[in-house]
């Protein structure tokens, strides 16, 4: 009696580990634990106490683009405007420019 033998191979690639998707990379950049974002809140901050504590209402500040680019700007403006500021970004030459009220 002849039997037959199938041999099943279940083939899987295994990705490197420092390979990462783009959904993960889209989450670092949108998160509030991003050292960038956290660098240019404590800067912004800052700069809106040290305003207010002059009596003014309005704060304007330019950040350096090496470090605060365009995602950053966006998601730092954000935090601010749930955080109850009025924020218009600009730029002034390359950097970006954030005028602050409150």
């Amino acid at each position: 009696m002849e039997m037959e033998i199938i041999v099943a191979v279940k083939k899987e690639n295994v990705m490197p580990e420092n390979w990462r998707p783009a959904s993960e990379m889209r989450a670092m950049v949108e998160s509030y634990e991003n050292k960038n974002t956290q660098r240019a809140m404590d800067t912004l901050m800052e700069r809106i106490k040290s305003s207010a504590i002059c009596g003014l209402t309005e704060a304007r500040v330019c950040l350096d683009r090496g470090w605060c680019n365009s995602n950053v700007s966006k998601m730092v403006a954000d935090i601010l405007r749930q955080l109850g500021y009025e924020v218009n970004v600009g730029s002034y030459g390359n950097d970006p420019y954030f005028i602050i009220r409150w």
